[in-house]
């Protein structure tokens, strides 16, 4: 009896037979041609056909069944579309596949939604941008949810602790976050979800019942951090100069009440979330006062004197106990050859690529996928018996390796064939059995959806070239729920020109404002020469990697922080740096805190990347930081208040009350009076006007008067009167 197939073998030949055949077939006819994959009792191989069809369905293998009437009444027959699994040929031309692999190496969207699409697209991994946007999808809620908003199809998944049902309308991504807007039937309305706060997993569940009203416009269905402090009260707050422009940026000129020569400016903002509004401007610690009105001012200033009174720091065995596994923040492993699911996913992708090529070196392609010459030999020495019976040259996956020298090896022992065919030529002629790559998934289209729309939003792009082509033809695919996907690209000032500088190495003049010079012992006015040499973007801020004349270190700032830029028209010799990706460069802190967070604020630390992080029972969040500095711990905590309890470590314990002391000190000093050029926040009326430019010449009249009489009275030498 021939020994039984592996799994991998076993599904790949499972999956050419049913491509192959033009008719359905039954289990037994399945059998029958598979002689070695379903063995044993009738039981066991209908168990073992299931998992496979259930695996394969799994990878999106759109296997359908049917029930036979006749002789075979009653029994299933599968089969598999080769019109419905296989994807349509694009035609992308070289420019196009070009700008589609530039595109997807600046916006990174992760492994499953980009790479995969990339190679499935006939694309290769591009490295050595110098711009990096962090757009990672690989959420498994997520994935669930843009299939419903491409397909239209309703959604459930649990969120604060209550079943949802939602036919969704859209997504969003704004500052990093992704947002879900739709349908809650619980709630009989339209809701916003953020995807990060969904329990769990999200499932498709059928179609939509609710469509998606006429012109609902996304980044205003959901609320903005300025919507969020509410509507009504207002308060005046004076900004210092170093965060008077972010502060303008965020809540508009028309916020503005006054300017003041030194830079600051006293600002109009919505306070009818109380809570809201003292967040939002403790955030700024010291570098903020609100001045009016009376009972907002001492409603911060009561916050502060309480947490400056110090506390003790929590204990364990005060601490509710954990409810939910610890989640550790760990970057996502390299595709490649893993459980037989994923090996059969990676070869499903890699034998298409392969015989785009025709030819390609083995080390070359390990490289690609991210796997060694080495397995990749074996995988593809596998792939190579697999087929439809009868196993006939033109029925066999056609995919082989040729030793780089041509020498034979048949007199070679098996460890020395596998390491002269890792050094080889990889031929992959023919594509008859497996050689088309399958359909795009809705993740994949979701991914590269956003990502084109997000490439296409940076400074610089072509809007009418080759990217623009690629988006109308994945558009397509993808049909009319590509408008329920956005994403907000907030382009700073001088990042045009810093990615022109860091592609040609040329030198800029920087006036860069830290926000908290007096805590980090910097100057107001930071005047430094830098040489970009890579740009990120992580929730929603930009960053420039550069080397610093004045420390003589390479280092990031922010380039919204950047005030003034000027070209120096010298130039230095271009070095490839690969961007930070994602957070993980700010878990580079050599310093940490763990934290417990009540349920009401957890908020306030999700958008921080952690080293670890688990729900308690009581529903709050136990969690551990990077900490880059003290003075930003102590902003966290300070914003937080009794909200948040220090677990550890010991040398932080004084940190809130030093910080609510620093910023109390800004408000018990009294203030001196600004040089203000003042900018009223409103336009006069015209009568206003009118009666101030009366008042105005009556003034002027008045004080030409006595000029005019004592010039009268006595002339000047030689005057003709």
């Amino acid at each position: 009896m021939p020994a039984a197939k592996s799994n991998t073998e076993r599904l790949l030949n499972l999956l050419a037979l049913l491509t192959h055949r033009s008719r359905p077939l039954t289990l037994k006819e399945i059998r029958r041609e598979l002689t070695d994959c379903y063995p044993g009792s009738d039981q066991a191989a209908r168990a073992k056909f299931e998992r496979d069809k259930s695996l394969l369905r799994s990878l999106g293998v759109p296997i359908q069944s049917v029930v036979l009437g006749g002789d075979n009444a009653g029994e299933s027959a599968y089969s598999v579309d080769r019109r419905e699994y296989e994807l349509a040929d694009l035609r992308l031309s070289p420019d196009e596949q070009d700008a589609l692999q530039l595109a997807l190496a600046t916006v990174r969207i992760g492994a499953r939604a980009g790479t995969e699409a990339l190679w499935k697209l006939g694309g290769e991994r591009l490295l050595g941008t110098t711009t990096s946007v962090d757009l990672t999808i690989g959420d498994d809620a997520l994935d669930a949810l843009s299939d419903g908003v491409l397909r239209q199809q309703s959604v459930r998944f649990r969120y604060r602790g209550e079943e949802r049902s939602v036919d969704p309308f859209g997504l969003l991504c704004r500052a990093g976050r992704w947002y879900l807007v739709g349908h809650d039937h619980l709630r009989g309305d339209q809701r916003v979800f953020r995807v990060d706060r969904i329990e769990g997993r999200a499932f498709v569940t059928g179609p939509s019942t609710v469509s998606r009203p006429a012109g609902l416009d996304l980044a205003r269905a959901v609320k903005t951090d300025k919507e969020l402090l509410g509507e009504g009260t207002t308060a005046r707050v004076l900004v210092d100069a170093e965060l008077a422009a972010s502060v303008e940026r965020e809540m508009g000129a028309r916020a503005v009440l006054t300017r003041n020569r030194d830079g600051s400016a006293e600002f109009s903002v919505p306070c009818g979330n109380l809570d809201a509004f003292r967040t939002w401007v403790l955030a700024m610690v010291h570098r903020a006062e609100v001045v009016g009105p009376a009972d907002v001012r001492a409603h911060v200033i009561g916050w502060l004197e309480d947490l400056a009174k110090g506390r003790s720091r929590g204990t364990a065995a005060q601490l509710p106990t954990e409810r939910a596994a610890t989640a550790r923040s760990t970057p996502r492993k390299a595709p490649g050859p893993a459980g037989s699911g994923d090996r059969v996913a990676t070869l499903l992708v890699l034998i298409p690529w392969l015989v785009q090529r025709k030819y390609v070196k083995v080390r070359d392609a390990a490289a690609e996928f991210g796997a060694s010459p080495e397995q990749l030999v074996r995988d593809l020495q596998l792939v190579g018996l697999c087929g439809v019976p009868p196993y006939t040259p033109d029925l066999l996956v056609d995919v082989w390796i040729e030793p780089e020298d041509g020498t034979d090896l048949d007199e070679a022992d098996e460890d020395e064939f596998r390491r002269r065919l890792a050094n080889g030529i990889i031929h992959a002629e023919v594509p008859t059995i497996l050689g088309r790559p399958a359909r795009l998934t809705a993740a994949e289209l979701f991914g590269l959806v956003a990502m084109l729309k997000t490439a296409l939003a940076l400074p610089g792009a072509d809007t009418g070239g080759p990217l623009a082509r690629v988006y109308e033809k994945i558009a397509r695919l993808a049909g009319s729920g590509t408008s329920g996907v956005e994403v907000e690209v907030v382009v700073p000032p001088h990042l045009a020109a810093i990615r022109i500088a860091a592609e040609s190495g040329e030198r800029l003049r920087i006036d860069y404002r830290k926000p908290f010079p007096a805590l980090q012992g910097a100057r107001k006015g930071d005047v430094r020469t830098v040489v970009p040499r890579a740009i990120f973007e992580n929730s929603g801020n930009w960053y420039v990697t550069a080397d610093d004349d004045r420390s003589g270190k390479r280092r990031d700032f922010r380039i919204d922080r950047i005030v003034a830029l000027d070209r120096t028209g010298e130039f230095v010799a271009v070095e490839p740096v690969v961007p930070h990706g994602g957070s993980e460069w700010f878990l580079d802190a050599q310093s940490e805190a763990t934290l417990v967070v009540a349920p009401g604020l957890r908020w306030l630390v999700e958008p921080y990347p952690y080293r670890e992080r688990s729900v308690l029972a009581d529903g709050s969040m136990r969690v551990t930081l990077a900490v880059s500095s003290d003075h930003w711990l102590g902003r966290l905590l300070v914003r937080g208040g009794r909200s948040i309890t220090l677990v550890s470590p010991s040398r932080y314990l004084g940190q809130q009350a030093a910080t609510a002391r620093d910023v109390l000190a800004r408000y018990s000093r009294t203030r001196k009076p600004a040089k203000k050029t003042v900018t009223p926040a409103k336009t006069p009326k015209p009568a206003a006007k009118k009666a101030a430019a009366k008042k105005a010449a009556a003034k002027k009249s008045a004080k030409k008067g006595p000029v005019a009489k004592k010039s009268a009275a006595k002339p000047k030498p030689g005057d003709s009167r």
